[in-house]
């Protein structure tokens, strides 16, 4: 399972919580602790949530410090491995695209170990054991599938009962139709009144 991370990403998505508090809270929103696979990383990202969540700066300063509090600032590696941190993200733009490669290297590492745990219970012939593994391990590719797809889904799903009812009224072909309430919601500054326009 070492080899299902992208340790470039990781370490630009810490970097870039280490900068914006914007980046911080774009990132809180799809990814956890759990998510990280070095117990390194996982440390200075709890730290970073913490000071986040007193709404207190986030720094390589102010994270430094935190992680002196909680005892970890050597395991981590120090001013050293934060300020490279810092240094080898080149920018704050592109968080969301890293977090969301971050995410999905945890749902492959979270299946193959799913798989190694079924593999393990199907020796022993614990059938029961197994069905729920299995189940555990389709909500696991579930979610990787739908993490990128689940908006289309949910577009094609009511273009196709429109299509059934024989309703065809679009503005925008399966996108916005002529009736009804749209909600079309975001993060700020993401273009959906561009979109829209």
């Amino acid at each position: 399972m070492g080899k299902i991370v992208n340790q470039e990403a990781v370490e630009v998505v810490i970097g870039a919580m280490l900068f914006s508090k914007e980046a911080i809270s774009e990132v809180t929103g799809i990814l956890t602790k759990e998510d990280f696979a070095t117990p390194q990383l996982r440390e200075v990202f709890a730290a970073v949530l913490e000071l986040f969540e007193e709404d207190k700066p986030v720094d390589i300063i102010t994270v430094a410090e935190r992680l002196r509090e909680r005892g970890t600032f050597e395991e981590v590696g120090g001013n050293e491995y934060l300020t490279n941190l810092a240094i080898n993200t080149p920018t704050t733009a592109n968080v969301m695209y890293y977090a969301k490669i971050v995410k999905e290297k945890s749902l492959l590492r979270q299946i193959a170990s799913k798989n190694k745990e079924l593999t393990a219970v199907i020796e022993m012939g614990d059938l029961e054991a197994a069905k729920l593994i299995a189940e555990e391990i389709t909500v696991l590719t579930e979610k990787k599938i739908g993490y990128n797809t689940i908006k289309a889904l949910i577009i094609s799903e009511a273009a196709e009962k429109d299509k059934q009812q024989g309703a065809h009224l679009w503005l925008v072909e399966n996108f916005i139709p002529q009736k009804g309430l749209v909600i079309f919601s975001g993060r700020p500054k993401h273009g959906k009144t561009t979109v829209l326009l």
